[in-house]
């Protein structure tokens, strides 16, 4: 019950305004510090499904929870095969999500590198061009450009939907933010709704990213890859 109370005081915690947007081209360098020991929080809401039936969702099945804190903390400066430099982040993990200040574990490692035209986030040894420079609204580009798949659930059409967006979390107001939508695509196949949050000399605020695939062979059945997990910042700093 707890597990479930903490998911639903998650999805109400997004409270977003759209305000006036820039009226001139941003570079946009405030949206993505970069700094060695910078280290923020989130609250992470991991939900999957099992093939159990269950009446208690649109799905038919039954949801799988795996609430949990994670620690983002950018570490030093190391060279990638062209030579760039790149910061690291080393991403921690708390046992579970009934308390924040708690043993966290190491996750595992990602890069993150800021250009003359975008930002790159690498999640494993995924290139993901997060944030295009400068920044406007309804400017669009490939995420994904590093990826050799195109089209269905993978592909990856970033768009700023908005440049000044406000947003609450966990108390907390952010105004000014960058409202990035990353994937939003729904047929017989999948249906998937990726977007991101920025906010002015923070960063990665929030995140929803959900990734829903239906097996073909059986109409109506999900596959064991379809999750949908919620990221939400905690602590800034």
């Amino acid at each position: 019950m707890r597990i479930v109370t903490i998911l639903l005081g998650c999805l109400c915690l997004l409270c977003v305004g759209c305000n006036r947007e820039l009226e001139t081209e941003s570079r946009g360098e405030d949206f993505f510090p970069l700094g060695q020991g910078t280290a923020r929080t989130y609250l992470i809401i991991d939900t999957s499904f099992t093939a159990q039936p269950s009446t208690t969702n649109s799905y038919g099945l039954t949801l799988v929870l795996d609430p949990h804190y994670r620690r983002e903390v950018q570490g030093g400066v190391e060279a990638d095969q062209t030579g760039r430099s790149l910061q690291r982040l080393e991403l921690y993990r708390s046992p579970n999500a009934v308390k924040i200040d708690t043993t966290y574990t190491f996750q595992e490692l990602w890069t993150l590198f800021r250009g003359e035209n975008f930002a790159e986030r690498t999640e494993g040894n995924i290139r993901y061009q997060v944030l295009r420079f400068p920044i406007q609204r309804g400017g669009d580009w490939d995420g994904n450009a590093f990826n050799t798949r195109q089209g269905g659930p993978d592909q990856q059409d970033y768009v700023y939907l908005s440049t000044d967006t406000t947003i609450t979390l966990h108390g907390t107001t952010y105004t000014g933010c960058l409202w990035v939508q990353q994937r939003k695509a729904s047929n017989v196949l999948f249906d998937v709704d990726t977007y991101e949050v920025y906010a002015p000399n923070v960063g990665l605020i929030y995140r929803y990213d959900k990734n829903i695939l239906y097996d073909d062979a059986r109409p109506g059945s999900l596959l064991t890859d379809s999750y949908i997990r919620i990221q939400s910042l905690v602590r800034p700093f």
